[in-house]
C-alpha cells in the first residue's frame, strides 16, 4: 500500500491535529480527509465556530443537528456515556452532534438520518459494516444493558485461561484510541478488521508517531464488567495462570479503577481471579460476567 499524497496546507493542519486531539478522534478526522468517509461527532453546542474553521481548514463541508442534548454518564463508568437526554443549548453543558465530509449533501443526509432515528442507513452512510449496524439494531431492540459492547461481551466465557483475540481492540475506546467507530458485532468480525487494519496501515504510512500511539493501546491485556468497569493494561507478562502487570501501564474506569491501581500479579482459576499487591494478597473478583482476555496484533 502507497502512502497517500495530501495537499500541502492540509498535510500542515493535520500535523498540528494530530498533538491536539484524541487518537481516536485524529484517525476519524485523517480517515474522512483520505479514505473519504463521513464522520460524526459530538461537540459542545458552542463550539460550533471551532467545528467550521476545521472543515475550513481541511477542505471538508460540515452538517450540525438542530436539537442539542447532555450526556448521561454510564453507571460504573468515570467518564463514558452511552446516553443522551435532549436540552436547551444554552446550558454550559449541552452537546450538538456534528457531521463531516467532503460532499455536503452526504453530510445533510446523516443528519437528516439521525433526527428521524434512521439508524440502520446512517450506519451504513458512515461505513460501519452491515453485519455490526444490525447487531446494533439488535441490541437497541433488545436494550438489556446500557452499553453496546455488552453484545459481544454476553458471549465471553471465561475458562481460566487467558486467551487472546487477534483482533483490533474494542476496549480503547475507553480511554480515547482504537482504529475502528462502531460496535462490532463479534470478536471475530471479518469487516471490522478490514477496516481497522486499512486505518492502520494508511496511519503508519502518513502519521506512524499516531499510528504507535495506538498500538501502544491496541496491543493490551483487557478487563471489562458492566457494572465495574473497564481497565487496560499496555505492559504484562503472562504464564498459565498467573499474570504480572506493570501498574503504571494501567488505564481504567469505574471501580475498576481503584481496585487495580496498585496491583502487580494476578492469579487465575475458572471462578475467579487473585489480585496481589506487592505478593499481599488483597482481593479476588469472580470471572461470572467478566470480561479478561488480551488483544495482540500479529507481527
Amino acid at each position: 500500500m502507497k502512502g497517500i499524497k495530501i495537499a500541502d496546507d492540509i498535510q500542515k493542519y493535520l500535523s498540528d491535529l494530530s498533538h491536539q486531539v484524541s487518537s481516536d478522534k485524529f484517525r476519524e478526522i485523517f480517515n474522512c480527509v483520505v479514505l473519504g468517509k463521513p464522520i460524526r461527532f459530538e461537540i459542545p453546542a458552542k463550539s460550533i465556530s471551532r467545528i467550521a474553521r476545521l472543515a475550513n481548514k481541511l477542505h471538508l463541508q460540515f452538517a450540525t443537528s438542530n436539537m442539542s442534548f447532555r450526556l448521561l454518564n454510564d453507571n460504573g463508568m468515570d467518564n463514558w456515556q452511552n446516553t443522551f437526554e435532549y436540552c436547551d443549548e444554552n446550558l454550559s453543558n449541552a452537546m450538538k452532534f456534528v457531521y463531516l465530509h467532503s460532499d455536503s449533501e452526504v453530510c445533510e443526509r446523516a443528519k437528516q438520518y439521525e433526527e428521524t432515528e434512521n439508524d440502520f442507513e446512517l450506519g451504513l452512510l458512515l461505513s460501519y459494516p452491515k453485519c455490526c449496524v444490525e447487531g446494533y439494531l439488535k441490541w437497541q431492540h433488545e436494550k438489556k444493558d446500557i452499553d453496546p459492547i455488552t453484545t459481544i461481551v454476553d458471549s465471553f466465557q471465561f475458562t481460566g485461561k487467558l486467551n487472546n483475540y487477534n483482533f483490533p481492540n474494542p476496549f480503547s475506546r475507553y480511554f480515547g484510541s482504537g482504529l475502528f467507530s462502531h460496535f462490532p458485532c463479534s470478536l471475530n468480525c471479518t469487516a471490522t478488521k478490514i477496516i481497522a487494519n486499512e486505518s492502520f496501515k494508511m496511519l503508519q504510512l502518513n502519521f506512524p508517531t499516531v499510528a504507535e500511539k495506538i498500538l501502544q493501546l491496541e496491543n493490551s491485556l483487557i478487563i471489562f464488567h458492566k457494572e465495574m468497569g473497564v481497565g487496560l493494561w499496555n505492559k504484562f507478562e503472562s504464564s498459565k495462570h498467573c499474570i504480572y502487570v506493570d501498574k503504571s501501564s494501567f488505564y481504567g474506569q469505574g471501580e475498576f479503577k481503584s481496585i487495580f491501581t496498585t496491583i502487580d500479579e494476578i492469579n487465575l482459576t475458572k471462578s475467579e481471579l487473585t489480585l496481589f499487591s506487592a505478593k499481599k494478597q488483597t482481593s479476588r473478583i469472580p470471572t461470572n460476567r467478566l470480561l479478561f482476555a488480551t488483544f495482540l496484533r500479529p507481527n
